[in-house]
């Protein structure tokens, strides 16, 4: 959790450029507003607050339209150097994910990962979360490797490191840091599955109320998939299925022997979450200790202003 609600507007932006902050990530107005922690407010009470309040008060700082923490400047060239690459990346990610959603048993794809946010270098991975047919996950994802081989000669790193089939679409982790990934997720098909996943998942409101919701009309929709359909013709025999519980008993055994107790991977019938490195744990230590040096500084600030308050007023 991320403890107790915002007290402010102001303490709830700041958590926000906090957040982004362990990202090495300046933010705009705009994405301040979108994924304000814990909060609802309109764009124009965002402002109101970033510039006449936090900004003035020098709680945070800002250049060419991006706001960031004190002593933080050089992030916003950071990012700068990063677009570029970004946009180097969005279609390959588009085009792939596409390829993906004509492989049997595929009911969604979403890219998610840092390049949702923009905040990718070369070596950047195209991550995705994948929703399957139930029953089907782990020879689904046995098609989505055999992709990865295929594409990899010409420096594609797909990495397909959350499967989920679509009748298990709650999430077991509901944190910030989860309800951050999947809030910033870019459809590229399956707006049917898609909604179905948002309403499984209402908790993400909950940290993120202003996050705005996906458009449906923008998603990739193939009418004509014969890779898909074939493919699901042959796997839905006998034979299909005992290579799926043959698939799924070798791959969970094998996964679950890299996992270590801080890695945040599960692997079931229904799933496969292959973050094996604690990637979430650390953020979410590293916002919690931020969280708490927050709170403290406004106290602290409470506090003067109220002395000043008293003087002024001959107290």
């Amino acid at each position: 959790m991320i403890g107790a609600k915002a007290q402010s507007l102001a303490e709830a932006i700041l958590l926000t450029v906090a957040y982004s902050d362990i990202f090495d990530y300046p933010v705009t107005l705009a994405e301040i507003h979108r994924n304000l922690i814990g909060r609802q407010a309109t764009p124009d009470e965002v402002e109101a607050a970033v510039r006449d309040e936090l900004v003035r008060d020098r709680q945070l700082e800002t250049s060419h339209d991006h706001f960031f923490l004190p002593g933080r400047g050089k992030l916003v060239d950071h990012r700068r150097r990063r677009a570029p690459v970004a946009r180097r990346l969005w279609p390959q990610a588009i085009r792939y994910g596409q390829w993906i959603a004509h492989l049997p048993y595929v009911r969604m794809v979403a890219v998610t990962g840092a390049l949702t946010s923009s905040n990718v270098d070369d070596c950047a991975d195209l991550d995705y979360l994948i929703i399957t047919a139930p029953g089907h996950l782990w020879t689904c994802r046995a098609f989505i490797l055999l992709l990865t081989l295929i594409t990899a000669p010409f420096g594609a790193r797909i990495c397909p490191n959350y499967l989920l089939a679509n009748n298990a679409l709650g999430l077991p982790e509901r944190d910030l840091f989860a309800a951050e990934e999947f809030a910033r997720m870019a459809l590229i098909t399956g707006a049917e599955v898609w909604n179905t996943f948002r309403a499984r998942n209402g908790w993400i409101d909950d940290y993120l109320p202003n996050a705005v919701e996906y458009s449906a009309e923008d998603s990739y929709e193939p009418t004509f998939k014969p890779l898909q359909a074939v493919g699901e013709f042959l796997l839905s025999s006998r034979a299909g299925i005992a290579l799926e519980n043959w698939e799924m008993k070798r791959k969970i055994a094998k996964l679950s022997k890299q996992a270590t107790i801080a890695s945040e991977a599960y692997f079931t019938a229904d799933c496969c979450k292959g973050h094996l490195n604690g990637h979430g744990a650390r953020i979410m230590q590293a916002f919690s200790n931020r969280a708490a040096d927050i709170r403290e500084q406004l106290i602290k600030n409470g506090a003067r202003q109220g002395r000043a308050t008293r003087r002024s007023s001959g107290r």
